[in-house]
């Protein structure tokens, strides 16, 4: 009778602790990429989960669910079960196109669950190598005072149109946008001289400045390049208060258990302390990035804000 009762009791307490109850992680884990396959993003999304599934000791896997600007991915997970099994890989992009487009069927700030931020890359404004090009950011501003003159970009929403349109209002002249279909296309015109300047990403930049093809006028960073220590900051040539980096981090469903966040976080923290991580991310031109405090929200809502504030005092039109 004793071992019958021992058996009864072991099973209610099964009953009351559900197989989601049992310690986290016991199975694979989903992270669902909005970028396509190939991709920064992407790529950084596959090395990070790797070594999660290390640290974790369950296969950490990305699932590529591109589209609608990355609220295809975004809406998806935000729809998923909150048990920690399918989270997203985020950042500033969907920052970015919310604060485009408030009609969004998502809202980042309340349909996902930030998690942490992991890493982050620069963005620079660049010109060709050459005695007609300006030779600083103050002289780049003085031409565009005279006369609007062209700069180019990868694509009318982009991270580095949009930096350039940030610095320009700021300073309080205009340039004429000319979209290309990619980094090189772009970097080919300048080198040109089709157009004056541009701005893009560290990463693909960074061979023609090293080659000479390129100059490198400032940072949109509050902080300098490690591979570029000379260039300066916009706070330096005397443009304070704008701070644009390409962000990732984790997001989860809403409602996932604060235990389940906190322990993926606390593995995010820990992989930023791995040297071979951090190497492999500055063979990528990514550094590490923990939001300062671990306040993810409060700088996914101060992001909103500076987004938003752009848009409505610019007035900047997106179509072309």
């Amino acid at each position: 009778m004793r071992v019958l009762g021992s058996v009864f009791a072991a099973a209610l307490i099964c009953m009351h602790f559900p197989a989601g109850a049992q310690e986290y992680p016991a199975r694979p884990i989903r992270i669902v990429s909005p970028f396509g396959t190939g991709t920064a993003g992407d790529v950084l999304g596959r090395l990070t989960a790797f070594k999660l599934s290390q640290r974790l000791g369950v296969n950490v896997f990305v699932e590529n669910r591109p589209g609608a600007s990355g609220v295809t991915g975004a809406k998806h997970v935000s729809e998923a079960a909150p048990d920690g099994y399918t989270l997203l890989l985020g950042g500033g992009p969907l920052v970015l196109n919310q604060s485009l487009n408030p009609n969004l069927p998502l809202k980042i700030e309340s349909d996902l669950a930030p998690i942490a931020t992991f890493a982050r890359t620069k963005i620079m404004m660049f010109t060709a190598n050459n005695d007609q090009s300006p030779k600083t950011f103050a002289e780049l501003v003085e031409r565009l005072r005279a006369k609007p003159m062209p700069f180019g970009s990868v694509g009318p929403v982009t991270m580095g149109r949009l930096t350039t349109e940030v610095v320009l209002h700021r300073a309080g002249v205009t340039g004429t946008h000319v979209p290309y279909k990619g980094s090189s296309e772009s970097l080919i015109a300048v080198i040109r001289g089709d157009v004056l300047f541009a701005s893009d990403a560290v990463a693909p930049v960074l061979p023609q400045i090293k080659a000479n093809a390129l100059r490198a006028l400032v940072v949109a960073s509050n902080e300098r390049l490690a591979t570029l220590p000379e260039v300066p900051t916009l706070a330096e040539v005397g443009i304070p208060g704008v701070d644009i980096n390409v962000w990732y981090g984790l997001f989860a469903p809403p409602n996932t258990p604060t235990a389940i966040l906190k322990r993926i976080a606390g593995e995010l923290a820990a992989n930023n302390t791995d040297e071979d991580y951090r190497n492999r991310l500055r063979e990528m031109q990514f550094e590490t990035y923990n939001t300062p405090g671990g306040d993810i929200r409060g700088f996914i809502l101060k992001e909103l804000a500076f987004w938003r504030q752009f848009f409505q005092s610019s007035k900047l039109k997106l179509d072309n």
